[in-house]
C-alpha cells in the first residue's frame, strides 16, 4: 500500500513537471484557474500520467471533476483503497 504522502508527493511532481512550475508553488488547493498553463488538453496529460504512476483509471466525468491536487490525491487514494 502506498502511503498518503507518497501519492501527494507523487501527484505534486506530476503537476510541478507538466505544469512547469516548482513544486512548493502547489498546494493542495493549486487549481487551472490559478495556473495559465494548466489548460484542457495539459490537464488530460496529467491525468494520464497519473493514471500511469498509480495503476488507476478515471471516467471522464472524474477526469474533469479532479482539478486541484487535493481532489486527485482523495481520487487515487480511493482506487488504491479498493484494489
Amino acid at each position: 500500500m502506498i502511503s498518503d504522502s507518497s501519492v501527494q508527493e507523487g501527484i505534486i511532481d506530476v503537476l510541478a513537471v507538466l505544469l512547469r512550475v516548482p513544486p512548493a508553488q502547489i498546494t493542495a488547493d493549486f487549481s487551472p484557474t490559478q495556473c495559465e498553463t494548466w489548460d484542457s488538453v495539459r490537464h488530460l496529460m496529467i491525468m494520464l500520467a497519473i493514471e500511469d504512476k498509480f495503476g488507476v483509471t478515471f471516467d471522464e466525468k472524474q477526469i474533469a471533476a479532479l482539478t486541484s491536487p487535493a481532489a486527485i490525491g482523495n481520487a487515487v487514494r480511493s482506487q488504491l483503497a479498493n484494489k
